[in-house]
């Protein structure tokens, strides 16, 4: 019995089902969930090789129609507690035309469907029988006739409060239209229709892409209404129905079209699904874009120089001004009140705060120290030297770092006096600017992060750091260092690069460990912060302030600031609030915390925004799955219940992930070797470490090497006095792409990657983890096309035999047991086993010498052959083959299981169990999955069998004879111009 467990692709459908349900489509799969608990409560396999496009629900009958491409059904929805079962299919069918709509009329009595050449069906909702069939064609009657779209109109919809008609169009509009009545309003439709005057009347253009669809949302009907427009550019945009004005735009599901939306008026709320696998909730009060408030000081004159906002006490907001005055923000009063003035806190003054303690540093030397409480009191002060303090810390509990000239840092403690010696003296490397910019303490230890770029680690044992990274952020400065709130002695760094790093301290503290450093692509991070348990970027784009999201990778909250030269700070405490001067002014900018970091339905956080390439299992007894794809990052995710979990992103390529290879580094406890690989020539290598089980599993990726194929280009000049002319420059070869890799294990920590290239070459590379080296090794010659697939087994003798397949439809065979650099070596043998290009290779021994090789390929063939492999004869010996085509269309994916079973799997969307008896095959069993175009099939030996699909996973469990069960992984990619093709409006696709 084959069984599907999970699938992850495109949110297509939704609807909202009162009290407080919510019917989602994705896929072929009806998932009910609870918008109060948000809990999935039920998952139903309607579809199978179909996508929901549409959800109707009839409270009269308590029933649900579902329909998608061709196929309808009529399902069941009992929302009783005590249900076993609230989703239960009634009658499903399939018509011979694609399927537009479908609703339900008079109470639930009858079921209307509107097919793609203009035919109408009524029936009863009781029975199957058809009572009325209309044709339409082109001579029918045309009620009002109105063109203003630039475009293809691709949605309608009516608002009968306000009387408008909203429309869509690719040509990125929406656009409105009233209904004008000379006397009163007719009730009947078609006399509404009939004897109005549509007149157009607005023209609103805030997408970048074609929109979709439009949602009107209504809190009551005495209240204008908003319209949500959905659009291809991952934008959500709000419109006031009434004004024709943009209340607010929000990327909802980036990277990725948002297909549907829904209003809930009782909660206020706004369900939006997206092509990223993603159901998320948005509380529309919130998301409306508030504006700047501006906070004026009581006095003419006053120029603000630094604003704080505080954690604790009777002021919000604290703010310093040039001439040595702080003012408090009475937040009852809505005022500012005078607290504390003092001339040497003017210009020149620096400061830092922990939302409870303030500490100043002075040009004269002088450190005032204050507390927020009921008022601002002043704790103490000193006077270290009568020299310019170019920074100040709060390091710890009751101490602070100051730092005077020529990088001289000097450790207090808060309430010692003017007279006390400092605990400890550093003293920053030569630099331009020699003073930190952050500092955490750990322990006996402090990382200083300077003004250079530059981090540092010092023991309070010496006065030199005991390690230093010049410049790993840049030449503009690290701004911010935080820990791991698991410990684990995991910390974050960040820089005006927009660059975050991932650190980790020896046991013994004495040595700082680079795992990796991530290009966020935003221009200038200033700080970061862990925001309901996920680390939060707060970063200056442009003019504009930017909260950033690590673990949903989107742009939670925009602000136009000016840009990142200003004083300013930021909180989420009770609401999310930032503060800042620009223009010689105070602006507050303040949003309630549910409308910044909105929620996600359970299993529907989202993966990758585009097609996923290549996928692979790792872990023993909880498979945990890495993928890659064409948005260029890699996930590495965790199947739970129904649910799939995102564990960790890793983002180094700069191109798609077209290939991957992991394998488990025996003398490293829960450590993978993982090699990806893709477009641009790009050869990543990284360490995944595990620990932990279940709901409490942590990942670590350590990034060890990145190699590009590049040649040298050695530029020519006529002009003998420029000196460069004759210096090579590094160019990159952006046209060969990797296709597949696998890897070998050479001892100790080297190892041979196998790559296969789209130039024809098979090139294998040399990795030493101990020196972090990624060389070229070796380019192998043979196929005179783009290799498609290489794989390395060993035989009983213990040798290394590469198998390689290319789009010539040949299988060569290679003895790689021993390899001397740029020595070229011959193939054993080769085989023309397909007509075309050999997508996907597997075997298995006989016996000592004798094999079975598994090959699927663009010839539609799967072909199961067997052959004598002798390395220390260097013979290649053909023995016996079988063909079969069972499938419609380019085989992608073959496994060859124990207990003499295999799979083959297709992009006729057929998934196929065989019996292998010899090369003779025997089908077992045959399921139709629910996406298109599947890319290749990966096997998890064990008790559980996981299935992936175009963008993360469906997950399937069988049981064969004997009781032998296996996991299995299909990737599936439905390329970008067939994602485009899969719409709503497309009546025409084969399967959907």
């Amino acid at each position: 019995m084959i069984k599907k467990l999970h699938l992850q692709t495109h949110v297509t459908a939704l609807c909202i089902v009162k009290p407080h349900f919510l019917l989602e489509g994705c896929g072929g799969f009806l998932n009910l969930y609870n918008l109060e608990s948000n809990e999935l409560l039920e998952s139903l396999d309607v579809f199978r090789g179909a996508r929901i496009h549409g959800i109707q629900y009839s409270p009269h009958n308590e029933t649900v129609v579902v329909f998608g491409g061709k196929l309808i059904a009529v399902v069941a929805l009992d929302g009783s507690q005590s249900a076993v079962s609230r989703l239960k299919i009634l009658q499903k069918s399939s018509e011979t035309d694609w399927i537009r709509d479908a609703k339900f009329v008079n109470d639930g009595d009858y079921l209307v469907k509107l097919t793609s050449h203009n035919k109408v069906l009524i029936q009863k909702t009781a029975s199957k029988d058809e009572i009325i069939e209309v044709q339409g064609d082109e001579q029918s009657v045309t009620v009002d006739r109105s063109c203003w779209d630039c475009g293809v109109i691709f949605s309608i919809n009516y608002d009968e409060i306000s009387q408008t008609i909203i429309s869509t169009s690719d040509d990125r509009s929406v656009r409105t239209w009233s209904l004008l009545f000379e006397d009163e309003k007719p009730k009947n439709l078609w006399n509404l229709f009939q004897r109005a005057k549509i007149q157009a009347r607005y023209e609103l253009y805030g997408h970048e892409a074609r929109v979709w669809k439009s949602v009107v949302m209504r809190q009551n009907q005495c209240e204008s209404a908003l319209v949500a427009s959905l659009g291809e550019d991952s934008r959500v945009c709000l419109w006031d129905l009434t004004s024709g004005t943009l209340v607010s735009k929000f990327d909802a599901h980036p990277g990725t079209s948002v297909w549907a939306a829904e209003w809930d008026p009782l909660r206020k709320l706004l369900v939006s699904a997206g092509g990223d696998g993603s159901t998320r909730i948005w509380n529309v009060n919130h998301l409306q874009e508030t504006t700047c408030r501006q906070l004026k000081l009581p006095e003419e004159g006053q120029v603000p120089r630094l604003v704080v906002i505080t954690s604790t006490g009777y002021y919000r907001y604290l703010v310093f001004s040039q001439q040595g005055i702080i003012y408090g923000w009475n937040t009852d009063t809505q005022l500012w009140t005078s607290l504390f003035q003092d001339e040497r806190l003017g210009n020149g003054s620096v400061l830092d705060s922990d939302g409870r303690t303030v500490i100043f540093g002075t040009r004269t030397g002088a450190v005032f120290v204050f507390v927020s409480g009921p008022s601002l009191d002043l704790l103490t002060t000193h006077q270290l030297e009568k020299s310019k303090i170019y920074s100040v810390h709060l390091v710890a509990s009751g101490q602070f770092m100051a730092c005077l000239d020529n990088g001289r840092l000097l450790l207090l403690n808060i309430f010692d006096g003017n007279d006390s010696e400092p605990e400890t003296r550093f003293i920053l490397p030569e630099g331009k600017q020699r003073w930190p910019s952050c500092i955490l303490a750990t322990q006996s230890r402090f990382m200083m992060g300077d003004r250079e770029g530059s981090l540092h680690l010092y023991s309070t044992q010496k006065e030199t750091p005991l390690q230093s990274f010049l410049n790993i952020h840049g030449k503009n400065g690290l701004t911010d260092i935080k820990s791991d709130p698991l410990g684990r002695n995991l910390y974050y760094t960040s820089g005006r690069d927009g660059r975050v790093g991932l650190w980790h301290l020896t046991d013994d503290q004495n040595k700082l460990e680079l795992l990796s450093l991530t290009n966020t692509s935003l221009g200038w991070i200033a700080r970061l912060r862990w925001i309901n348990h996920q680390l939060t970027y707060l970063a200056f784009q442009s003019d504009r302030f930017v909260v950033w999201s690590s673990q949903q990778q989107r742009s939670l909250m925009q602000v136009p600031c000016g840009g990142g030269h200003r004083s300013w700070d930021f909180d989420a405490t009770s609401d999310v609030t930032f503060l800042f001067i620009k223009d010689k002014h105070i602006y507050e900018h303040r949003r309630p915390l549910s409308g910044v970091f909105s929620s996600s339905l359970p299993g529907r956080c989202g993966g990758h925004s585009k097609s996923v390439c290549r996928g692979r299992f790792i872990g023993f007894h909880e498979p945990l799955i890495l993928t890659g794809s064409e948005d260029t990052t890699m996930r590495l995710s965790r199947l739970e219940k129904r649910s799939a979990q995102s564990l960790t992103i890793i983002t180094k390529h700069v191109s798609s992930v077209r290939a991957l290879a992991v394998k488990q580094l025996g003398d490293r406890s829960g450590t993978w070797l993982c090699i990806s690989a893709g477009g641009r020539a790009q050869l990543s290598v990284g360490l995944l470490t595990l620990s932990g089980q279940g709901d409490q599993i942590h990942v670590i990726h350590h990034d060890v090497r990145t190699h590009f194929l590049r040649g040298w280009l050695r530029r020519t000049t006529n002009k003998p006095w420029i000196h460069c002319g004759d210096q090579p420059s590094l160019i990159p070869d952006p046209e060969t792409r990797y296709m597949d890799v696998d890897v070998v294990h050479r001892g100790d920590s080297n190892f041979h990657i196998i790559a296969a290239c789209s130039d024809s070459f098979i090139r294998i590379f040399s990795l030493a983890l101990d020196g972090c080296r990624l060389d070229l090794f070796q380019e192998l010659s043979f196929h005179n096309c783009c290799v498609l697939q290489v794989k390395v087994v060993a035989d009983a003798y213990g040798n290394s035999i590469l198998f390689s397949t290319g789009t010539n439809g040949r299988l060569a065979v290679w003895n790689i047991t021993s390899l001397e650099e740029d020595k070229g070596i011959e193939p054993i043998g080769s085989l023309r086993v397909h007509q075309s290009g050999i997508n996907s290779l597997d075997c298995q021994w006989v016996d000592v010498d004798r094999m079975l090789i598994l090959t699927g390929g663009d010839d539609n063939a799967l072909i199961c052959t067997k052959v004598e492999i002798s390395c220390e004869r260097n013979v290649l010996e053909f023995i016996d083959q079988q063909k079969q085509f069972p499938h419609a269309a380019q085989i992608s994916g073959v496994a060859m299981l124990n207990n003499n079973l295999c799979l083959s799997v297709s992009l006729d969307q057929r998934l196929i169990l065989w019996k292998k008896r010899d090369t003779q095959l025997t089908c077992l069993a045959i399921i139709c999955c629910d996406v298109s175009d599947i890319q290749g099939l990966d096997v998890f030996p064990g008790s559980r069998a996981l299935y992936s699909n175009r963008f993360y996973l469906i997950c399937l469990k069988w049981t064969a004879e004997r009781h032998i069960s296996h996991t299995i992984v299909d990737r599936l990619l439905c390329r970008k111009d067939a994602l485009e093709r899969e719409t709503f409006w497309r009546p025409y696709r084969r399967v959907e």
